[in-house]
């Protein structure tokens, strides 16, 4: 009997042996899956960012595209004025606008790509 008794007990101690293996692998794979959902949730939430980003540079880019258009009508009254010293600071401030909206649209057009 104790042949017996020594065989079932290492039978039993195994299976449960496999069963707290099973439960350590079963474990290990909700902690993944939890942390990759975890995860997930912030890319959304950066993409998203990203995204408000672009839009706000879109925005801007059209805010200059605006003004820029009113300082071409400022240059233009300002040459008919004679006022060569307006035109002159209007002419800057315009290039200046060009440039930030071509580096808004620039980058906006980056972000959507991404």
């Amino acid at each position: 009997m104790s042949i017996e008794k020594r065989i079932f007990e290492r039978l039993f101690k195994e299976d449960k042996t496999e069963l707290a293996t099973q439960k350590i692998d079963l474990s290990l794979v909700d902690d993944v899956k939890k942390e990759n959902g975890r995860l997930i949730g912030f890319f959304d939430s950066a993409v998203n960012d990203y995204k408000d980003v672009a839009d706000q540079f879109q925005r801007i880019a059209s805010g200059y595209s605006k003004n820029s258009e009113k300082i071409a009508d400022a240059i233009k009254k300002a040459k008919e004025l004679g006022a060569d010293n307006i035109e002159k600071q209007l002419v800057q401030t315009k290039q200046i606008a060009d440039k930030y909206e071509a580096e808004s649209k620039a980058r906006a057009k980056k972000l959507y790509s991404l």
